[in-house]
């Protein structure tokens, strides 16, 4: 399926306005009664606002460059296509996909339906911890004390960068900057620290994996919440940061610039 994907967005990339009209999309629109893109866009436009020189313009342009976003929207999102989705929006910076859910609800006789949008970087959701039965899905447990337990089963050369980075989340908690510090143990023996702000999304996680420990960035997070902030921590990683990057060391620099960050998530101001 990854293959599939980006070899369809390969073979978009380039191609000319006539060509996706024609060749690629013509079954849908013509099964839609729509004679061209303009018309189908015209046909949503409720505003009468749509201005096709800039609307053929700008689709010119994303064909040329091969930027492509793909919505998808679905009664509920499998772990699988969830991990897909991450995967595919760390390993290209132009391909953005907007992965949807709906629930559907009864209020007073009338039917509702409620979108959420799924960000892979904040993927799994929390469940509450039970006890008893052996556990069939993942859990969430408050604070980091489960993040340090499990330092101590890591193999040595990890422990150091795992620890360093723990405390230093914990620090960020202590002083309100995380208000939403939670420890998710995955069924497939993954440990990761959330540091979550106000609105429950993250700027990094910490990652304890079978087999290795890194530091993964949500960009999206940083757009929104610490824009300011990416040009340092651009700097302390040596290169552009793309939605899912990891790191496997941490420097001071990244750690001070992560932090400045936090606290411009958090206040909406850039400390020097």
């Amino acid at each position: 399926m990854v293959a599939q994907v980006l070899t369809y967005a390969a073979y978009l990339h380039g191609i000319q306005r006539v060509e996706l009209e024609r060749v690629v999309l013509a079954s849908h629109l013509q099964r839609r009664g729509y004679e061209n893109l303009i018309s189908a866009v015209a046909n949503d436009d409720q505003e009468r606002s749509l201005d096709t020189e800039a609307f053929d313009q700008g689709l010119a342009e994303s064909l040329a460059s091969g930027w492509f976003r793909i919505v998808i929207v679905l009664d509920a999102a499998p772990v699988e296509l969830v991990r897909l989705v991450g995967y595919l929006e760390a390993v290209t910076d132009k391909l953005l996909i907007d992965l949807v859910t709906v629930s559907a609800f009864e209020v007073n006789g009338s039917r509702i339906l409620v979108p959420q949008r799924v960000e892979p970087a904040r993927w799994p959701p929390e469940a509450p911890r039970a006890t008893g039965a052996p556990r069939e899905t993942g859990y969430g447990v408050p604070g980091a004390d489960d993040s340090l337990e499990v330092i101590a089963h890591a193999p040595q050369e990890q422990q150091v960068f795992l620890r360093r980075l723990t405390e230093w989340a914990i620090g960020l908690g202590q002083r309100g900057l995380v208000p939403q510090l939670t420890t998710y143990h995955g069924k497939a023996g993954i440990t990761t620290l959330l540091l979550r702000l106000s609105d429950g999304a993250g700027l990094v996680t910490i990652y304890r994996d079978t087999r290795s420990s890194y530091l993964q960035f949500s960009r999206s997070v940083f757009e929104r919440r610490a824009p300011r902030s990416l040009a340092a921590v651009e700097a302390a990683i040596g290169g552009r940061l793309r939605q899912g990057n990891v790191v496997y060391e941490v420097s001071d620099q990244l750690l001070a610039a992560l932090t400045a960050a936090y606290e411009e998530a958090a206040t909406g101001q850039l400390t020097t």
